[in-house]
């Protein structure tokens, strides 16, 4: 992009590896002052937030997760590439391009971030793949009876109550193994990482909501994958349908 008026420091680089929350905030906020260069496989940024929601509505609210990151500099540069290595002066892109760096004068942001299994976040490496990935999940989610939710985390939660908002009236179950609601596994009240009152408050309004919530119950660590319509056997003998 073409430089809309002099930086004070121009004749410095900055280049930022990541385009994710901290990355982009980064580099948009350096824009002003530096020579900027944005890197990250991906040609977007995914609104972590809302991810789970747009797995399970899509449409324009998924769409609008999906943040193109050629728009995030108005001076610098983004590059949609993989970083293969980096030392102090270099860095090495995927197909062998380099970028180099000056000691003393140029800086190196690394905000490579998390990364977290779907649906919480997705690896598609373009908008159009991660939309594709969006309108599997909702296609499941639409198309089944019943949704059992392994965990009870905050992500497990949410995912609940997106799918109550969406589906208010498909049977919705939360399989936790703790004794809380967003407890650790175990659920010992040493390990508890929210106050057990907050756990019991979350059960009572997803039972408020018709969400079935399962406590001191695991899925079995030899469970791999199931086919629809099978019987999933629970740790306390139940069996729940897939489908």
């Amino acid at each position: 992009m073409g430089a809309a008026s002099s930086a004070p420091y121009e004749d410095r680089k900055v280049i930022v590896v990541g385009a994710g929350y901290a990355g982009t905030a980064v580099a948009k906020e350096l824009d002003k002052l530096f020579d900027v260069t944005l890197i990250d496989r991906r040609d977007h940024m995914q609104h972590a937030i809302g991810q789970l929601r747009a797995a399970v509505v899509g449409g324009e609210f998924a769409s609008s997760t999906l943040i193109p990151t050629d728009r995030v500099l108005k001076r610098g540069k983004v590059l949609k590439a993989a970083v293969t290595s980096i030392s102090p002066e270099t860095v090495k892109l995927e197909g062998g391009s380099e970028i180099h760096i000056r000691p003393g004068r140029d800086f190196l942001v690394i905000a490579t971030g998390s990364t977290v299994a779907a649906p919480a976040q997705f690896d598609g490496l373009t908008r159009e793949a991660v939309a594709a990935q969006h309108a599997d999940i909702k296609a499941k989610i639409d198309s089944a009876r019943h949704v059992l939710i392994v965990g009870g985390g905050p992500v497990g939660v949410e995912l609940a109550g997106e799918i109550r908002d969406a589906h208010p009236d498909k049977r919705v179950t939360i399989v936790h193994r703790g004794r809380h609601l967003c407890s650790s596994k175990d659920g010992g009240n040493g390990d508890v990482r929210l106050p057990d009152s907050f756990g019991a408050s979350l059960k009572d309004l997803c039972e408020e909501r018709s969400i079935e919530v399962r406590l001191g119950v695991s899925v079995p660590a030899s469970t791999s994958t199931h086919e629809a319509g099978a019987d999933l056997a629970l740790s306390d003998g139940t069996k729940k349908r897939t489908r």
